[in-house]
């Protein structure tokens, strides 16, 4: 993970002697750290959409019959995986808590971490103990809703949702499925690749592909959800300045106008 600027700057400067016993933490620190932690959540959900997708697809009735399968049932797949996925976006933005352990994508990292967390998840589902609301509150004290964090997820706005979204819809758009030899024995395997070029991947992974028996460990997974997250917040942030500046723009042409109207 890259320093934030601040951090790097900081670090090249002999800090000032002063007791800080005592003194509350730097506000900007908590916020970068929060944001941080923000994004490596949403990093975290998008590495979990991938993997799920990509099963789908690997494991799909129709799929199996043909390789590459037909466009229309790509065209349908990729419809399926990017609602799930806006709804999954949406439903971290308003949830209170996390889901089942059992669910990756419904649980933060902190929460999957939980060995103690997982353990008493399982003893309450085969009603091996019962169900304590507070004690499920104490095993949490760790997760990310427990912090500051769930407050920047609340703030996920529509925008940046559409071009998260929109980004991670190319991923399944413009796949690449081809039959590849994988040995000298003639071993042919289903192969499938993104559009790395689209996506700006294409000198770091250009010659990487999932398989079904790689996709669930394969380093590209998170490269590319890293890299689905960073656009596409920035492309909200571009999309929104943009905004800002046509409709100032209108606000000021706007006196001229009425004043044409007048005259």
């Amino acid at each position: 993970k890259l320093p934030h600027p601040t951090s790097a700057i900081q670090s090249q400067v002999e800090p000032l002697e002063e007791d800080t016993a005592g003194a509350p933490m730097d506000p900007r620190t908590v916020n970068n750290e929060e944001s941080d932690a923000v994004t490596e959540h949403l990093v975290h959900i998008i590495d979990c959409w991938l993997k799920e997708s990509l099963g789908k697809c690997f494991c799909s009735f129709a799929w199996s019959q043909s390789w590459p399968p037909p466009v229309q049932e790509q065209t349908r797949c990729e419809e399926e995986i990017t609602q799930e996925l806006k709804r999954v976006l949406n439903w971290w933005k308003t949830t209170e808590e996390c889901g089942n352990v059992g669910d990756k994508i419904s649980s933060c990292l902190s929460c999957l971490e939980n060995v103690e967390l997982d353990d008493y998840y399982w003893a309450t589902f085969n009603e091996e103990v019962e169900f304590d609301k507070a004690h499920l509150e104490t095993l949490r004290e760790q997760c990310i809703l427990s912090s500051g964090v769930k407050e920047l997820l609340k703030e996920l706005t529509v925008d940046k949702i559409e071009s998260i979204c929109k980004l991670s819809t190319l991923v399944f758009s413009n796949l690449v499925c081809k039959v590849t030899k994988q040995s000298d024995l003639g071993e042919e395997t289903r192969t499938i690749a993104p559009p790395w070029g689209l996506l700006g991947l294409g000198y770091s992974l250009r010659d990487c592909f999932f398989t079904k028996s790689n996709y669930l460990s394969h380093h590209a997974v998170g490269t590319l959800g890293a890299q689905l997250i960073r656009r596409g917040i920035l492309a909200a942030a571009t999309k929104g300045e943009v905004d800002h500046r046509s409709h100032g723009g209108a606000d000021q042409q706007q006196p001229h106008a009425v004043d044409a109207r007048i005259k």
